[in-house]
């Protein structure tokens, strides 16, 4: 609790461990952080020239139960960007592990990431049932600043049944340099709740993606739910300079039977205030379907 792992003793000058800061390898009910302040640490600044580490990883399959909450991840203490980090990093790589939590339903679980690599990484066949909620990925604390990953949320190869958000639980997901949140090759996974493109308020455009590229989501799975029904489901995927949401096939996977209902694309959490997707003499699509067969957009309420 309450370490600087990577920093230097002010949290203001990145040192770094030459591989990961830290590593939990099928361990399981571990807690790192906590929904206390003063509790998280400041993981930053690990790996070295070259390579891509994890400022912290979670991998095996019977590293399960394990808890993520209240840190800095690939920030300053201050929460402003580390600029010399070194490598390439992600956040928060969950490899192969089921069931893990990162960030939490209360304020003080929250994680705040921004990495040069993905900022909360799920991957593998193994990784099934673990939730994000309530973090601020590619966001300072104050909730309007950009402090960018390269990708916000990427959940890939195999990896299932990830909760990300959920009803008053929800991430934001905002500011990074491609794309906000990103299921490729993932399957029934639940995404309610999060603001993705937007600052905390919702009010406030605050994209993912530049110069027409990126977006906030990008589907490249079968099975998942994105918004949904009952109150405070719906997702608000709004002021990105690219697309809100692209559901596509890929290589490897059919993008099928994608359920997106309740969901505001376009607006700001209001429900009445434009903020749009797209970039101004660009252009950007709410939402599209590209070469996706029998995907339900919408639906009774």
């Amino acid at each position: 609790l309450g370490n600087y792992i990577g920093p230097d003793v002010s949290g203001l000058v990145a040192l770094g461990n030459g591989q990961n800061g830290i590593l939990i390898s099928n361990a399981a009910n571990n807690v790192i952080g906590g929904a206390v302040v003063g509790a998280g640490n400041v993981i930053s600044g690990n790996g070295y020239s070259g390579s891509t580490f994890d400022n912290l990883m979670i991998q095996g399959s019977n590293a399960t139960g394990n808890v993520v909450a209240g840190n800095i991840l690939g920030l300053k203490a201050d929460f402003s960007v580390v600029t010399a980090s070194p490598g390439f990093n992600n956040g928060v790589r969950v490899d192969n592990a089921p069931a893990n939590t990162i960030g939490g339903t209360m304020a003080a679980a929250r994680n705040y990431v921004g990495n040069n690599q993905f900022g909360i990484l799920i991957i593998n066949s193994n990784a099934v049932g673990n939730v994000i909620e309530g973090n601020y990925v590619g966001v300072s604390s104050n909730g309007t600043t950009a402090v960018p990953n390269h990708n916000g949320i990427f959940i890939n190869t195999g990896a299932s049944g990830t909760i990300v958000g959920a009803p008053g639980a929800g991430n934001l997901i905002s500011g990074n340099q491609v794309l906000g949140l990103s299921l490729g090759a993932s399957s029934n996974n639940t995404i309610q709740g999060n603001l993705i493109g937007t600052d905390a308020t919702g009010m406030l455009a605050l994209g993912n993606g530049g110069s027409g590229s990126g977006g906030g989501m990008s589907v490249t799975g079968s099975g998942n739910l994105i918004g949904g029904t009952v109150p405070g489901a719906g997702n608000v995927i709004s002021g990105n300079p690219s697309d809100g949401l692209d559901i596509v096939i890929g290589s490897t996977a059919n993008s099928v039977n994608n359920l997106v209902q309740g969901n505001l694309i376009g607006m700001a959490a209001d429900g009445v205030t434009a903020l749009g997707n797209g970039l101004v003499g660009i252009g950007g699509r709410g939402l599209s379907v590209l070469g996706a067969n029998s995907n339900v957009i919408g639906g009774s309420i």
